[in-house]
């Protein structure tokens, strides 16, 4: 806008538009549910000539939840004769948990919106062009603040001192602002394919 936006002789003009707009995640996977998540990982360690990773109690206990059956004399989802939170278990290995990570944390769209606005006009001696730009944008986590604002403010004015001295001054002012968790930069989309085990409470 400060290059090729230059006021203009004449009663002073204003000049609005904006832009609504939403967006979605992209590519994002189609998670195994937990009981098949179970049979996949026991495969692939016999596969590998290991143990299995899941029990058939843990596997029989990942069907009861789902259907429903433990919910109410389990409060943790996990194995209660072997496993909780307090004392130190291990999730992955007992927990029996149905969870789509992806769908947990990422909203299926957010809003974003632009505004724009300019004023322009001027004499045979002097003239200015002043605008203003406002970009707010959500973002897509459903668990955390993700957003992104930007004000943007322009001004270009140009006057005729003489018939042998131009003035053009020219101003630029820009502040964003960007809220988001810190493991949104440092690779959450493939931990949340690395650890995020559908059977993790």
């Amino acid at each position: 806008l400060i290059t090729t936006k230059r006021g203009q002789e004449g009663k002073a003009k204003i000049n609005y538009n904006n832009n609504f707009r939403w967006s979605s995640p992209m590519a994002l996977p189609n998670m195994l549910d937990s009981y098949r998540f179970a049979l996949y990982f026991n495969d692939a360690a016999a596969n590998s000539g290991m143990q299995p990773i899941f029990s058939e109690n843990t596997i029989e206990r990942i069907l009861a939840y789902q259907r429903g059956e433990l919910k109410e004399s389990i409060p943790y989802p996990t194995d209660p004769n072997s496993t909780t939170w307090a004392d130190g278990g291990d999730p992955y290995k007992y927990g029996n948990d149905n969870v789509d990570w992806y769908d947990k944390i990422y909203k299926s769209q957010a809003f974003s919106q632009e505004h724009n606005v300019s004023v322009t006009g001027g004499s045979k001696t002097i003239n200015y062009y002043v605008s203003g730009n406002l970009l707010g944008q959500d973002g897509l986590m459903k668990l955390n603040q993700d957003i992104f604002n930007r004000y943007t403010i322009s001004a270009k004015i140009g006057a005729k001192l003489t018939d042998w001295i131009d003035f053009n001054y020219s101003s630029r002012w820009i502040r964003q602002e960007y809220e988001r968790p810190a493991d949104l930069a440092d690779g959450l989309y493939q931990n949340l394919a690395r650890q995020g085990w559908p059977n993790l409470p």
